[in-house]
């Protein structure tokens, strides 16, 4: 879908040049490598952390924040917070509440914006080694306080153990995460190929485009897992 997103936009922005979009399975080549060193001119999709708040950020985030520059947003990822149901953690609205509560986030997740609020040992415990399965059966079990995850993940998990009436959403605790385009910094043509994007993402939001691929592919999607 970001894929579809980006290469109309560029499409749209600027109908008559041609682009070439590769998949590279290696993230951290993107970063350290392919765009510092001029292989691609943009790379996709990256979430954007709070930068004006990188001393809380692990050493990777630092180094976004540092060498890169982000296209506006191309779409937002929902990120929900669970616990069980009857626990007063679901009425809360601050991340404050969380104080010295046990945290699950699944193994491979980012976990930047626990980090920038503060959500780190020892001021709260964080697993990180579980699936999101393994998550929501130690939340069951009261094995922890609370799971966060992406929320279309995390409802679909639920689902499938079949606990919707055992674990409750905190809905006051939900986060919207950004997912970008980048170019690096030591490119002398990065701000112009993100200005080529950020154009088009406008055209294709005006138009009604963008709103029209995201529900094709998320309707796609969800014909797959029913």
């Amino acid at each position: 879908m970001i894929t579809d997103l980006v290469s109309r936009a560029l499409n749209a922005a600027a109908p008559g040049q041609q682009s070439r979009v590769a998949f590279v399975d290696d993230r951290a080549a993107h970063l350290n490598y392919l765009l510092p060193e001029g292989a691609f001119d943009i790379g996709f999709p990256w979430y954007k952390p709070n930068c004006s708040k990188a001393d809380r950020l692990n050493t990777e985030m630092q180094k976004r924040c540092a060498e890169f520059e982000f296209s506006n947003p191309i779409f937002e990822v929902r990120v929900g917070f669970y616990t069980q149901a009857g626990n007063a953690l679901v009425e809360t609205r601050t991340l404050a509440a969380l104080s010295r509560k046990r945290l699950c986030r699944p193994s491979g997740h980012f976990t930047f914006d626990l980090e920038q609020n503060g959500l780190v040992e020892p001021n709260v415990s964080i697993e990180t080694q579980y699936t999101a399965k393994e998550c929501f059966v130690r939340l069951v079990k009261g094995q922890i306080d609370v799971v966060t995850l992406v929320k279309s993940e995390g409802d679909e998990q639920i689902r499938q153990l079949g606990v919707a009436k055992a674990i409750a959403e905190i809905g006051g605790l939900e986060s919207v995460q950004t997912l970008h385009a980048l170019v690096s910094k030591q490119n002398p043509n990065g701000l112009a190929q993100l200005e080529l994007i950020n154009r088009g993402l406008a055209e294709l939001m005006a138009s009604g485009k963008w709103f029209e691929v995201v529900a094709s592919h998320q309707g796609r999607q969800l014909a797959l897992m029913n």
